[in-house]
């Protein structure tokens, strides 16, 4: 296909080449400056409803991932998951170590930590 040609995306034509890849950093950057936007608002509702903004943050944040490795080569997908599950291990560890749960708590003492994390103790 020439670099001129167009191709469909979505609702709108795209181009291929350089013109087309302008035109794909231009919608990543507009749709990262509104991702941002949208965390910053959600941050407000930490004061009042911390748990559900946790939680619709983490979801926001493995969509973006899940999206970045569905375009790494396979052949580099086994180290990712090395790395992820390295990671997983290393903060699990020190949850485990505080004696912080990932789950619904019950303790007042995790919660208390929790609170405190989210800033609305001191």
């Amino acid at each position: 296909m020439n670099q001129q040609q167009s191709m469909t995306n979505g609702d709108h034509q795209q181009r291929e080449g350089w013109t087309g890849l302008m035109s794909s950093m231009i919608g990543f950057t507009n749709a990262a400056t509104m991702f941002s936007i949208q965390q910053m608002q959600n941050a407000l509702g930490l004061f009042t409803d911390s748990r559900r903004v946790i939680n619709r943050f983490k979801h926001a944040v493995d969509s973006v991932s899940d999206a970045m490795n569905s375009e790494i080569d396979s052949s580099k997908r086994s180290t990712v998951g090395q790395m992820n599950r390295a990671a997983n291990d290393a903060v699990n560890a020190t949850a485990d170590t505080f004696g912080a749960n990932g789950d619904d708590q019950t303790s007042t003492h995790s919660q208390a930590q929790e609170e405190s994390l989210a800033g609305r103790k001191r």
